[in-house]
């Protein structure tokens, strides 16, 4: 049994329903190897399937300030968001915050190690967005913890 179905019933069948989330966590699982997940090394910008870019985000766990910042947003998620968040530290964000959904899937991963697949509530500009889905895959650090999180997003429009 994956990570992935033991954290979550139900999630083989969502990255069945939505191809771009099973590439992801198939790319993610290979690049692990026999590791608990893969090197940030292993898995950075660079090294991202071209067509999952512009629906991934790379977030850095930023341990010793108890924060998080996104290190990379790709052109649609910016698009969709209509702000391109690169750079910003959550704490500076009004919409995130330490208890937020997002602050809290992030620390999750980071704590667990261990993928998650989320549905969060869309409270962006788009009025024609029915679900989105959040795929949380952790990156580990030198020291084995959690340095950076990848998140690809897909979403379902009406």
């Amino acid at each position: 049994m994956s990570a992935l179905t033991a954290l979550q019933p139900g999630a083989q069948d969502v990255l069945r329903e939505h191809p771009m989330l099973d590439q992801a966590y198939q790319f993610w699982k290979a690049r692990s190897g026999e590791r608990a997940m893969p090197h940030e090394t292993d898995l950075d910008a660079v090294a991202l399937p071209l067509e999952l870019m512009p629906w991934s985000i790379l977030t850095e766990v930023l341990e010793t300030e108890r924060d998080f910042r996104y290190a990379l947003l790709g052109s649609a998620i910016i698009q969709m968001a209509r702000r391109d968040f690169t750079g910003c530290r959550f704490s500076e964000l009004d919409h995130i915050r330490p208890g937020s959904q997002l602050w809290t899937q992030r620390a999750t991963v980071a704590n667990l190690g261990q993928p998650m697949l989320v549905s969060p509530p869309y409270t962006g500009p788009l009025g024609d967005v029915r679900r989105v889905y959040d795929l949380h895959l952790p990156l580990s650090a030198d020291n084995g913890r959690v340095g950076m999180i990848w998140t690809v997003v897909a979403f379902e429009r009406i």
